[in-house]
């Protein structure tokens, strides 16, 4: 079976101690798949590979993506994000390097400790730390499309197409934007979608770039509401 570099990074890194790993907490265990996702930047290759060896232990730690605190599925109310004003607001963006969209309202999700999943992003960006605000609406108002796999990520791509230079085929998140109120992404699409090719109709995608967990905003809710660093 294939597997995503992400995860055999985890498998490889934490050889003999899987079982283990997946006793952690959510906090920590989350933790290690953020780490994995960046061994992608000291790594000389990064790409999918068929590894039977990583059978059981691969089934372990996707089975513990799915359950408790993870497997809740979309994001949940409230959310945190980092700012330097509460202001809820579409930013306006430059050139993204990576497949997200250029404009944008991002934020992750609360552990049940009150740390958040970009808690430790925020932190190594090597600049002074910004307020965290928490993000209140009603969770059956919006329209999310949830990536948690490979596949949810190809069914993004295969619905709102944009063809991209290289010949390849990325989102075009403004249609998204008309459907949807966000996009989401998983710890589990995380580990298992990040830097994965996959095929649709109009050519090959690949999501890159996203980091961490998290939730970026094409539009507001209209019931949205922000408390100040909460």
């Amino acid at each position: 079976m294939t597997y995503s570099p992400a995860l055999l990074h985890l498998l490889r890194d934490r050889a003999g101690e899987v079982p283990e790993l997946v006793e952690l907490s959510d906090e920590s265990f989350y933790w290690n798949v953020e780490e994995a996702v960046r061994g992608q930047f000291r790594s000389r290759s990064w790409l999918p590979e068929e590894a039977d060896w990583a059978a059981a232990d691969a089934r372990l730690v996707l089975d513990r993506l799915s359950d408790g605190w993870f497997g809740r599925g979309g994001p949940t109310s409230p959310q945190a994000r980092y700012a330097d004003t509460p202001e809820l607001r579409i930013g306006e963006g430059g050139r993204v390097n990576a497949e997200k969209p250029e404009r944008g309202l991002w934020t992750a999700c609360f552990f049940p400790s009150g740390q958040s999943t970009w808690d430790h992003g925020e932190m190594s960006l090597g600049r002074p730390v910004r307020v965290r605000h928490s993000v209140h609406y009603g969770e059956s108002s919006v329209s999310v499309h949830v990536i948690d796999s490979p596949e949810d990520f190809a069914r993004l791509v295969t619905r709102f197409p944009r063809p991209a230079a290289d010949g390849r085929v990325r989102v075009d998140w403004d249609a998204v934007g008309e459907v949807h109120h966000a996009v989401h992404l998983t710890a589990k699409g995380l580990l298992t979608a990040d830097r994965v090719p996959v095929t649709t109709p109009h050519g090959t995608a690949e999501l890159w770039g996203w980091g961490s967990q998290s939730t970026v905003w094409l539009r507001l809710p209209d019931d949205a509401r922000v408390v100040p660093g909460a």
